[in-house]
């Protein structure tokens, strides 16, 4: 997740950058900030759509910069968010503000900056479209010779998501392997979905293979993907510069335990587990709270390496649990495909 330190008001709250979020969003928590206006949208979600009320922005900044949503934004609970992310997350700066700016992202030193301007040397220039008027797309090359346009979504953890059209037509053609099913915990609730290995993919002249996609509604790229480079957003201009990373060639990594773990006050838990994987064959459930992983203590701040062991070669280790009051230990076996 990206995220920049916004002033509202005179204080300062933790907001997500979203290239795949049409308008900018606050918290409840932050509703007081907000004037009502009598405006609604539909707003559109991986997992579809729901009706959202909006209101006029307050002033805003980022550092010295001044930032003003060019339309009404919109106020939802994103407790949901918090959770899955581990973060303090009060907003989502929306298309509605970063259509208008230059961002540089540099995921290996983790620094996002904004710019005056885009220099050509940022990297490998690719053309933007704007889908529904602010979403930013490009395109990209299939296996089989289909270019398709796919929307650009910094909210996005996963490596992306593929229509389910698409999907189907390439798993039938083997173009699709280790088809599964998982869960994905969004603002709007637990959906099951499925999942598969792509045999290859190319975004600006530059092949992958073996990454894992998402069947879903729509054709979206996340950071599973982005991460993987130097990115350079000039929205103004429509093009984004790609510069490859530290991280280009590793390997597709994904969750090999079937439990998916979330921070509720401040303690690692288990949301969902899936039947038959490796977190149900060990014992683990629902509610039950994460100790230790692999002699790792948990803390709010270590959801992301907890879920970086649970994706590990490691062939098993030990998980020390509260249940009901009571400390347990199991040894959690790791499946591969």
């Amino acid at each position: 997740m990206l995220l920049l330190p916004v002033r509202v008001g005179v204080k300062e709250y933790r907001f997500a950058i979203d290239t795949g979020a049409e308008i900018t969003v606050f918290d409840t928590a932050l509703e007081d900030t907000l004037k009502a206006t009598s405006q609604s949208a539909n707003a559109r979600t991986t997992d579809g759509s729901s009706k959202i009320v909006l209101f006029e922005a307050p002033a805003l900044s980022v550092g010295k910069l001044n930032i003003e949503p060019l339309i009404p934004v919109a106020c939802m609970d994103l407790s949901k968010l918090r959770m899955v992310s581990g973060e303090p997350v009060f907003g989502i700066i929306g298309m509605d503000v970063l259509q208008g700016l230059v961002i540089s992202i540099d995921f290996d030193l983790g620094k996002v900056e904004v710019l005056s301007h885009a220099d050509e040397s940022a990297g490998l220039p690719v053309r933007i479209k704007y889908e529904h008027h602010r979403i930013p797309t490009v395109l990209a090359d299939l296996p089989g010779g289909d270019r398709v346009p796919f929307v650009i979504d910094t909210g996005l953890s996963c490596i992306g998501m593929l229509h389910e059209s698409t999907f189907d037509r390439l798993r039938q053609a083997g173009l699709i392997s280790n088809n599964s099913e998982s869960m994905r915990l969004t603002l709007s609730g637990t959906t099951r979905h499925q999942i598969g290995s792509l045999a290859m993919f190319e975004l600006a002249e530059t092949q992958h293979a073996s990454l894992t996609f998402d069947r879903a509604n729509h054709n979206v790229l996340g950071l599973g993907l982005l991460s993987r480079y130097k990115i350079t957003l000039d929205f103004p201009q429509r093009t984004v510069y790609l510069r490859k990373g530290l991280r280009f060639a590793a390997p597709d990594v994904r969750d090999l335990s079937g439990m998916h773990v979330v921070q509720v006050d401040e303690k690692i838990v288990i949301d969902h587990v899936d039947p038959g994987s490796a977190a149900a064959e060990a014992g683990l459930r629902e509610q039950d709270l994460l100790v230790t992983v692999d002699n790792l203590v948990t803390k709010p701040d270590r959801l992301f390496d907890i879920r970086q062991l649970l994706a590990a070669p490691n062939p098993s280790f030990p998980v020390v649990f509260r249940r009901n009051g009571r400390i347990e230990t199991t040894t959690l076996c790791l499946k591969r495909d």
